[in-house]
């Protein structure tokens, strides 16, 4: 019993010295990464993407079909790590973020996602969401998942 204690401490402690050096990378080096990396194409259409970053300060991507599905992912994304801050899992200090990228063919590269439907451009996927004819069964999903956080506590939690 005395080495599994030992061995889960010295899992600990590796696994902690290792989440600080990648928290120590530079900032300009992430936003670099998810912006530029090529290397990594969606799967389908190779034409959207959601990425996140998740305690960590490395991204990682996941290939979507549709804006709808991308944000229903991100709002999936979002609702769980809430949950972990929520009950204490994950502390604040730490960068969480994601977004949508599509690929640009004009420039080779993943660029950050912003519709443009007929005449009106939509600064935020938020107002593109609203207007979608999905939109019924995403709020039902995106209801569900509010309901099992407690967002009065993260406020409390973040400020």
């Amino acid at each position: 019993m005395m080495d599994g204690q030992m061995t889960a401490r010295t899992l600990y402690l590796k696994q902690e010295i290792f989440l600080k050096k990648l928290a120590e990378s530079e900032e300009k080096k992430i936003a670099k990464e998810i912006k530029l990396n090529t290397s990594i194409q969606c799967g389908g259409t190779d034409k959207l993407r959601v990425w996140w970053l998740s305690c960590i300060e490395k991204p990682f991507f996941i290939p979507v079909e549709s804006v709808e599905e991308g944000l229903k992912i991100l709002d999936l994304l979002t609702a769980y790590e809430a949950f972990q801050v929520q009950n204490g899992r994950v502390k604040v200090d730490y960068r969480i973020g994601g977004g949508l990228q599509v690929w640009s063919n004009e420039t080779n590269e993943w660029i950050d996602y912003h519709t443009k439907t007929d005449e009106t451009h939509y600064r935020e996927m938020e107002d593109y969401y609203n207007q979608s004819q999905k939109d019924k069964d995403t709020s039902i999903f995106i209801k569900s998942l509010a309901e099992q956080i407690n967002w009065e506590k993260i406020k409390e939690i973040t400020e």
